[in-house]
């Protein structure tokens, strides 16, 4: 079982990866246009596009690609705290801290998109906060996803049912014109199934 559970400490990447999705939907410009300032209109009218790269459903976007995309939006210094609870099927409960770099969480990115199946998600806003200069910005929202994830027991591979929902808060700021995350803090709960 233990293994089982290190296996699934990548789940919550897959979590945090939603949740800097959702504050990159700030990074978005468009057509060309260079943002002055950040606003709540922005971050809704792009939450789904940047859902769709969480998927992997931009088929523009390769590994590489993605990773330049992340690159150019995520400050060098930024740091991502995720606060994993995992609820195994024998009762059994763990919890685990994740700091990342922009570095592991673009690593984090790229494995989930290879491992993560049958990913489907939920996001909710619960607000946006424009600070004064207009030039960096918070936002809260949680999210609900479901998926499939390889595991390995005593031998034996399989895929089992997982289900992660998590509450986050990011910081987004804007530099020369260039929107970026700046870090971000996320709980993450984790459910498996019994049903292997």
């Amino acid at each position: 079982m233990m293994g089982r559970s290190l296996e699934l400490m990548g789940m919550a990447s897959f979590n945090v990866f939603l949740g800097l999705v959702l504050t990159v939907t700030f990074l978005s410009q468009n057509d060309g246009d260079k943002p002055s300032r950040l606003t709540e209109d922005s971050v809704s009218a792009f939450i789904q596009e940047m859902a769709d790269v969480a998927q992997g459903k931009r088929p523009e976007l390769d590994q590489y690609g993605i990773t330049t995309w992340f690159m150019d939006h995520i400050e060098d210094q930024s740091r991502f705290t995720a606060t994993v609870n995992i609820a195994q099927p024998n009762g059994t409960d763990d919890q685990r801290t994740l700091e990342m770099d922009r570095m592991n969480y673009i690593s984090h990115v790229l494995q989930e998109l290879k491992t993560v199946e049958e990913r489907e998600a939920r996001l909710n806003i619960e607000y946006v906060k424009i600070n004064d200069d207009g030039r960096t910005a918070s936002v809260v929202f949680t999210s609900i996803e479901k998926g499939r994830m390889p595991v390995a027991d005593q031998g034996t591979e399989y895929t089992i049912p997982v289900t992660g929902m998590s509450y986050c808060e990011q910081k987004v700021a804007l530099r020369n014109a260039v929107m970026k995350v700046s870090g971000g803090t996320c709980t993450t709960n984790i459910t498996l199934s019994e049903n292997f």
